[in-house]
């Protein structure tokens, strides 16, 4: 949850990568990972996925 708070100081925000096959960003919270887009006015989170080995 601390990680998902850290996105109000966007775009200062560590960890972040743009998506290549897609719209939006990924942020690597430990095996966790957080894809979001950015509005005019607010963050969207669209999933928050666990890693695994069949992840990528």
């Amino acid at each position: 949850m601390a990680a998902v708070e850290t996105l109000t100081n966007w775009p200062e925000v560590k960890g972040v990568k743009a998506l290549e096959d897609r719209k939006g960003y990924r942020l690597r919270v430990g095996r966790y990972r957080i894809f979001f887009t950015v509005e005019p006015v607010i963050i969207v989170i669209a999933e928050v996925k666990i890693r695994n080995e069949r992840t990528y």
